[in-house]
């Protein structure tokens, strides 16, 4: 997948172009190196792009709709701090694995997204906690499952361990 990488910094605006992008960490790491040098980015975005000689172009529109999708429902509810889905959140989606033994929980609230990997369904102990703990202070949780480009509601049975309010 290629990739258009902008960010803001206090006296520069960068734009670096990625031609065959496969892990977050180009882009994180090409951040990282950003910062040092310029100081704290205070503004970035991404988008990627289909590449038909290495992507399949099925799953591509596939991502594009989920991530519409996902920002069509946070968007309303989010009052604050919009790089996490704008901006990670995307990532993420983008270049997750199509796996059907991976999914994630996306959890959206007020002020921010998170996304937790989850792997054959098993959902970690300390991930239940931080889920079960934005649940309780009016977060709304889903389930992704990237390979079936299926985003359902999480249900709480499926944390067992989180006593709602």
């Amino acid at each position: 997948m290629k990739a258009i990488l902008r960010l803001k910094f206090e006296k520069e605006e960068i734009i670096q172009c990625f031609d065959h992008i496969i892990s977050d960490r180009d882009i994180y790491g090409f951040i990282d190196v950003c910062e040092r040098h310029y100081g704290i980015c205070t503004d970035k975005s991404v988008d990627f792009y289909y590449q038909a000689w290495h992507d399949n172009l099925d799953e591509y529109k596939e991502r594009q709709e989920l991530y519409y999708n996902m920002v069509s429902i946070a968007l309303p509810y989010m009052k604050s701090y919009f790089d996490d889905l704008l901006f990670y959140d995307k990532i993420s989606i983008f270049l997750a694995p199509a796996d059907e033994k991976v999914q994630y929980i996306w959890i959206v609230n007020e002020h921010y997204t998170k996304l937790y990997a989850i792997y054959d369904s098993i959902i970690p102990e300390n991930v239940k906690d931080y889920v079960c703990y934005d649940i309780n202070n009016e977060s709304r949780a889903y389930k992704i499952y990237i390979k079936f480009n299926v985003f359902l509601p999480l249900e709480q049975t499926e944390l067992k361990t989180c006593k709602l309010r």
